[in-house]
């Protein structure tokens, strides 16, 4: 019995020992397990903190990087470290020191407890501040939005559509910022980044005046700019100006905006000048070589204005809205209706100047002194003639002379007037044809009259003009 006894409590004891040591470890065990549970936690919390502290906006303006801010810049940073600390219990916040000195029952209560793991934690946007991302955008060069107008682009009126400007929208793009860090969060596994391009949210200023939003008045514009205008026209010696009153009548604008010639009201306009300025039966106007723009009185011709020539210079003016000025010119037929002019090809015998000058073809071949015939005696027969023949090396004769000549061209067709050279003088122009002239023939000069008997083709019976005129009073002689 002493025996069994003994060994009952050897057993017991046995047992006891085994309980207290399984006790022991599964203690240890577990609090290891509590404590390892808890570095986690703090690692979570670290890695929280860490995460938000990197975490960041990039602002982009067109692709270029205006800026990267972090959630302390942007004045959240503070916010988002509470609501992350929030979510943890003091218990959880604990260092590894303090936690490993609590309580068996007290670790093992709070490892009984849900704890945060791989959690999200939204930015808190208590505080948020836009003024760093205003301030480096606003340090960008700008250019102001230019409204669209009406221009007149030289031959109609044309809309310039406006032209998009890079001036900010303060609000808009506050907003816009606001709202891409609300949408930003924190959790462990990384900080997180995101970007935000500015043009992605209408953030530029827009014109104020857009093709779309404006109805541009052409009509008006055509009628401010014509009024401006001043176009003069001169008729012979007079001058007439026509204000912007009288031109308006003249233009229009088509659907497209396009400068349109009133033809009719213009035409109507150049046909009353045209009464009002016409010459019936007045005197040739001939352009001599020294004095100008001469009456000839022996030729009788009509002058009518040459409407398409003043139709031409006035329509480019009206057509580009210029103001300007237009010559009228006139056209001259004989008294039968026939065109009528002494131009491009001809020789211009002036008694009064003792002068004549050859042209061919609009150049100016001769231009040379001569003797006419001697004043009241044997006067030099005025009259529009032609080239009828050309001789070399003649005998001239008459009731008193007899001279030997080496050019001869006839301006009649009997041959009793022609010019000529004469060797027997030695000077020409001036009075000599008052006390020593010619027996009616032109003296001229013998180089001067080679070159013309050279240069001429009598068979196209050039004009040969021979008259007298008053000295214009400008000419001072």
């Amino acid at each position: 019995m002493k025996k069994a006894l003994i060994i009952f409590s050897s057993v017991l004891g046995a047992a006891l020992l085994c309980a207290g040591v399984w006790f022991f470890l599964t203690t240890a065990r577990q609090n290891a397990a509590a404590e390892a549970a808890h570095d986690a936690v703090l690692q979570e919390y670290a890695q929280l903190e860490q995460n938000a502290a990197d975490t960041a906006l990039t602002v982009t303006e067109n692709g270029s990087e205006i800026g990267r801010y972090s959630l302390e810049a942007l004045g959240v940073q503070r916010g988002t470290e509470n609501a992350v600390a929030a979510a943890f219990s003091a218990t959880d916040l604990m260092d590894a020191e303090a936690f490993s000195e609590l309580p068996f029952r007290n670790k093992q209560n709070w490892d009984a407890l849900p704890h945060p793991r791989g959690i999200r934690i939204p930015v808190d946007m208590d505080g948020f501040d836009a003024s760093p991302v205003m301030t480096a955008l606003n340090s960008v060069p700008r250019e102001p939005a230019q409204d669209a107008y009406a221009y007149f682009d030289g031959t109609g009126f044309s809309i310039q559509d406006a032209v998009p400007g890079t001036m900010l929208k303060k609000d808009v793009i506050e907003e816009a910022l606001y709202e891409a860090v609300s949408q930003m969060s924190v959790d462990s596994s990384g900080p997180q980044t995101r970007t935000l391009e500015i043009p992605d949210y209408d953030c530029y200023l827009p014109p104020e005046v857009t093709r779309e939003n404006t109805e541009f008045d052409f009509a008006s514009l055509l009628q401010e700019r014509v009024s401006t205008m001043r176009i003069q026209v001169r008729f012979r010696d007079e001058l007439i100006a026509l204000d912007g009153g009288t031109l308006r009548h003249f233009v229009k604008l088509d659907r497209d905006g396009r400068v349109q010639v009133q033809k009719k009201t213009l035409d109507q306009q150049l046909s009353a000048w045209s009464e009002l300025y016409a010459q019936k039966d007045t005197e040739y106007i001939f352009n001599s070589f020294v004095d100008g723009p001469v009456p000839v009185s022996f030729l009788h011709v009509n002058y009518e204005l040459d409407q398409d020539a003043l139709r031409g210079q006035l329509i480019p003016l009206l057509e580009t809205l210029e103001s300007g000025s237009a010559e009228a010119s006139f056209l001259c037929t004989t008294l039968d209706g026939e065109p009528f002019g002494i131009e491009n090809s001809y020789i211009e015998v002036d008694l009064t100047n003792q002068h004549m000058a050859y042209y061919q073809d609009g150049a100016l071949v001769v231009d040379t002194d001569i003797v006419s015939g001697t004043m009241k005696t044997h006067d030099t027969p005025t009259g529009l003639y032609e080239s009828f023949y050309k001789a070399e090396d003649c005998w001239l004769s008459g009731e008193d002379y007899y001279v030997f000549v080496d050019y001869w061209i006839s301006v009649t067709r009997d041959g009793v007037i022609g010019l000529h050279d004469a060797d027997w003088r030695t000077r020409f122009g001036g009075e000599m044809y008052t006390y020593w002239g010619s027996h009616g023939c032109v003296n001229t000069p013998k180089e001067a009259m080679k070159t013309i008997y050279d240069t001429i083709n009598v068979d196209d019976h050039i004009p040969i003009l021979i008259y007298k005129h008053p000295k214009p009073e400008s000419s001072g002689t």
